[in-house]
């Protein structure tokens, strides 16, 4: 079987998506890529996992069935891939910054604020 992560990302992506054209639009695939990435998951799985139409796709009953498990696993993947990422030292470290106080008191709660936002996950303290 040939199923990999990827596959069910994209998988997950179309259902969250209603589209395979709206899905290639968020992943910056082509429709056709995404199609055929749907389409192998659905041989390799033996059933059908999308209901197509006019309007979209949604979910058959076997994918309904299936879809937590895809979750979770795309879930515990973007998981192994920080953890990865902070073993590689991508994600851990410390910042010490030495400013001036009227710095500190209005140029410097913006860009920890944009910091924050951007790294939700990351672990700080302010001295």
């Amino acid at each position: 079987m040939e199923t990999n992560i990827q596959k069910m990302q994209v998988l997950l992506e179309t259902v969250r998506a209603g589209s395979f054209t709206r899905a290639a639009e968020r992943l910056s695939y082509s429709q056709s890529g995404v199609s055929r990435m749907v389409a192998d998951l659905e041989a390799d799985w033996g059933f059908k996992v999308l209901d197509r139409s006019r309007e979209g796709v949604t979910l058959s009953a076997d994918g309904r069935q299936v879809m937590p498990a895809v979750e979770a696993l795309c879930e515990e993947f973007v998981r192994l891939q920080r953890r990865v990422d902070e073993m590689r030292g991508l994600m851990r470290g410390k910042i010490c910054i030495g400013t001036f106080s009227s710095v500190a008191t209005h140029v410097l709660p913006p860009v920890i604020a944009r910091f924050r936002a951007d790294y939700p996950d990351v672990d700080y303290e302010l001295l």
